[in-house]
């Protein structure tokens, strides 16, 4: 146990952790909302894996990313899948407020990497969900976040981050049309689970969990509209994995290395 004076130190490594994450610091994310959690009563083990956050950020100082509007690079392959769904959700469309201004410069692709670690909590069993959004090749949101149910199986925790995915390209193109950003290309989404794609975009697939059914339409609604292209990627390329669980430092570096300068 640890005493009031280092509990206190523990969460002052918090407080700074989570200013310099928000700064721009993304590589500790799934380190610091680990740990926050712990902040109220802390030990021993904790106290030591936080300050190897302050090590790691002494180690690599420089770390951060530039604003680059070109289209993400994607040294890999991924599925890129058109589906017709006939009538289903033929009367969806994108709302569009008519207090947006004018577009007054080019559309920007924006890419959303989405995954998820079921079962990530051992106490609560709760799954985690990692999400990186980039506007061109610039990272402008990322999160590290439990889930709020519990999912018994991986295909449950991972429509849940597929439809948090859907639910951040829906803000970030308001975002972009509010500062008078062209915005008519479906933002693209990329995904390592096979199942849930499958679900969201062949219009022959059943929904076999009723529980997800509203997670299930929401989806495939924004997916139909051509408001969200939904992609599956390999794991090796998601950029999102570090967002849901502490990697092996070739794997760590690999995946922030593509989003973020040295």
């Amino acid at each position: 146990m640890l005493n009031e004076e280092e509990i206190t130190q523990y969460q002052s490594i918090m407080g700074i952790c989570q200013w310099i994450l928000i700064a721009g610091r993304m590589d500790i994310t799934f380190a610091v909302s680990s740990l926050s959690r712990f902040s109220p009563k802390p030990r021993e083990g904790h106290l030591k894996r936080a300050i190897k956050i302050l090590g790691y950020l002494k180690k690599y100082p420089s770390r951060g990313y530039i604003i680059d509007p070109r289209e993400p690079e994607i040294n890999g392959t991924f599925m890129d899948l058109v589906a017709d769904f006939g009538n289903q959700y033929s009367d969806f469309k994108e709302e569009k407020d008519p207090k947006l201004p004018k577009p007054l410069m080019k559309e920007l692709p924006v890419t959303i990497y989405t995954d998820s670690n079921h079962g990530h909590d051992q106490v609560t069993g709760k799954s985690i969900t990692g999400i990186v959004v980039l506007v061109g090749r610039t990272p402008v949101h990322w999160t590290s976040k439990r889930q709020a149910s519990v999912q018994t199986a991986t295909f449950g925790a991972e429509f849940i981050a597929l439809k948090r995915a859907v639910e951040e390209a829906i803000t970030i193109r308001y975002y972009l049309q509010s500062m008078g950003v062209k915005v008519t290309k479906p933002t693209i989404i990329y995904g390592d689970n096979m199942a849930s794609i499958t679900n969201t975009i062949e219009p022959g697939s059943p929904l076999k969990k009723k529980y997800l059914a509203l997670s299930y339409h929401f989806c495939r609604e924004y997916f139909s509209a051509g408001i969200v292209s939904i992609r599956k990627i390999d794991g090796k390329l998601n950029r999102a994995d570090p967002f849901t669980k502490a990697l092996a430092s070739p794997e760590f570096h690999e995946h922030y290395n593509q989003i973020m300068t040295q």
